[in-house]
């Protein structure tokens, strides 16, 4: 088969995923093998003539989507010789580096400089309860941190999911001061074993969904997988040997045993969420996003997501096959037509939002999700991360406790070089979640788990919150001062400002601007149909000196990409 052929082939696959016109699906297909490097930059497409007779539409269907195509940045025609696909930029590329003196482009800690480093000890670093390392679940001791830093809010008052609770009910004092694995319960052993819940969660946990047995049943209206998950939570409860007002002590209690600053990180850091949720320690929010999609999403499926959106989930949605569908997210007509049109397998929400850091109302959708038995993929990796006062967002598993699935992380908290995150859902969707990590990559690093139990013990989030706070205002300041012509929305939360260039194709300034030593992430990055074009995604976490050199630079840019 041709190079030719085999785009074909690509072409008719991802057109089953548009809607629209003819040409508004041929050129949405094409787009996205583009942005996704099926076809490379510098690919010649097929003639008009022979796409249309291949595909079967008519040739000035071809001819409007290639129009389309070179309108919106990913191709262009060259005179006598055909149309070609323009190397445009993708998510991934930002984190590919390059020799540009400040990185403005991603929205991660700058680096661990801001870190209370613990005295280590590398045997210390070493010690898993399982022994090996390949504790799928996770850390226990981790696990408990993360679960209990919202505090007693977590659940309406018994405390933690049966099952957390029964790890930490199963430690020993020593174990959870850092101890040996020996110094493990069997009851805490047996918790963490790769698969000592997913026999009885996943056996009977198909609810109308075929093999992912994770969404609410269309008949009974989830009626049946809340009495599922009742029963799934009393054999968790039976395994432990603990019940969940029994747990007591550092976990029972909410975590008022645990540090003030291992609690403070959960001032957004990890949803409250109702009794019978779990803790799945991932590598990374990124791994916990494709987790996600891994379960809840198929080949051809749609999903909501905000317009704008995290470009990483993005990316994840696309490789799973499914067509994703831009929301107003902030508005209950349009989420709720949204549903209604859609059918989606999942929505993806984002408590504090990336790329524009703002802190959007999200309640409702988490209501008309729950009552059109759609799960809902809730990433609150930046949700400790708020100024000014803002409140904390609310966590979406309160309101849809048994559809959502939370994503966290620490890299925003502490350093994203530890690739430590988690998901925390209700069984059954746990249990499938579970299976989809052990494909992935058997367990997260021990080693990455015990030095994150360490560095969240010893870091409390608000003096990095207060310090990001100085570095925005700084930022939008040396904005103000350099490129007065650029707008933007003060932001309430997260590590970014999401700017706005008047009269400017950003994919385009953004080569400009690395020519002048700078890396900046274009709007296009953060929409599923390439919109936000005249918008940059700039963060504003670097330090205050780096930060200065990089605006001005910018100005350079700026002054010659207008000219």
């Amino acid at each position: 088969m041709g190079r030719e052929d085999n785009l074909v082939t690509l072409v008719r696959d991802r057109l089953r995923l548009h809607q629209g016109t003819p040409s508004r699906r041929l050129a949405g297909a094409l787009a996205d093998l583009a942005q996704t490097g099926l076809i490379g930059p510098g690919t010649r497409l097929p003639s008009e003539r022979d796409l249309a007779q291949a595909v079967g539409v008519s040739r000035g269907t071809v001819a409007s989507a290639f129009n389309a195509l070179c309108e919106e940045g990913w191709c262009e025609r060259r005179h006598g010789s055909g149309t070609y696909v323009l190397g445009t930029p993708s998510f991934g590329s930002l984190l590919q580096g390059g020799a540009v003196a400040a990185d403005l482009s991603t929205s991660v800690v700058p680096d661990p400089s801001h870190l209370l480093l613990p005295p280590l000890d590398p045997t210390d670093l070493l010690r898993a309860p399982s022994g090996h390392g390949y504790d799928a679940m996770g850390d226990p001791r981790l696990r408990a941190l993360l679960a209990a830093s919202e505090g007693p809010s977590w659940g309406a008052g018994n405390g933690l999911s049966a099952s957390t609770g029964g790890v930490e009910a199963g430690l020993t004092k020593a174990a959870r001061d850092g101890g040996s694995a020996g110094e493990l319960s069997e009851a805490a052993r047996a918790d963490v074993k790769p698969f000592a819940n997913v026999g009885e969660a996943g056996a009977g946990s198909s609810t109308g969904a075929g093999d992912f047995g994770v969404r609410l049943s269309r008949e009974d209206g989830g009626a049946g997988l809340s009495r599922q998950v009742g029963n799934v939570s009393a054999g968790l409860t039976g395994q432990v040997g603990v019940s969940e007002p029994e747990l007591t002590g550092e976990v029972g209690d909410g975590g008022a045993g645990l540090s003030r600053e291992a609690r403070e990180v959960g001032a957004g850091a990890a949803a409250t969420m109702a009794p019978a949720r779990d803790i799945l320690v991932t590598a990374g929010a990124q791994q916990g996003i494709d987790l996600a999609a891994r379960v809840l999403v198929r080949p051809g499926d749609h999903v909501l997501v905000g317009d704008p959106a995290y470009g990483g989930a993005l990316s994840v949605f696309r490789r799973a096959g499914a067509y994703v569908v831009a929301v107003d997210l902030t508005s209950p007509a349009a989420v709720e037509e949204a549903l209604a049109r859609h059918r989606p397998a999942a929505v993806y929400v984002v408590s504090v939002d990336n790329p524009t850091g703002s802190v959007p109302p999200l309640r409702h959708v988490a209501e008309l999700a729950r009552d059109a038995d759609v799960p809902v993929i809730e990433d609150r990796t930046l949700a400790a991360l708020v100024y000014d006062g803002t409140p904390p967002p609310e966590p979406l598993a309160r309101l849809h406790p048994y559809g959502t699935v939370t994503v966290g992380s620490l890299s925003k908290v502490l350093w994203g070089g530890l690739r430590v995150g988690w998901l925390s859902a209700a069984e059954p969707l746990l249990a499938r979640l579970v299976e989809a990590k052990v494909d992935a990559d058997l367990a997260t690093s021990a080693v990455a788990q015990r030095l994150a139990t360490h560095l969240l013990e010893r870091n409390p989030v608000e003096p990095w919150r207060a310090e990001l706070a100085r570095r925005r205002d700084h930022c939008t300041s040396a904005l103000t001062a350099f490129l007065p012509e650029w707008t933007w929305t003060r932001p309430a939360g997260g590590l970014s400002v999401w700017a706005r260039l008047p009269g400017t194709d950003t994919d385009r300034f953004a080569a400009v601007a690395r020519e002048h030593g700078v890396a900046v992430a274009p709007g296009s990055l953060f929409s599923p149909d390439g919109r936000h074009r005249d918008r940059l995604r700039l963060s504003f976490a670097l330090p205050p000196a780096l930060t200065d050199q990089a605006v001005a630079a910018l100005a350079r840019a700026w002054t010659s990409y207008r000219h």
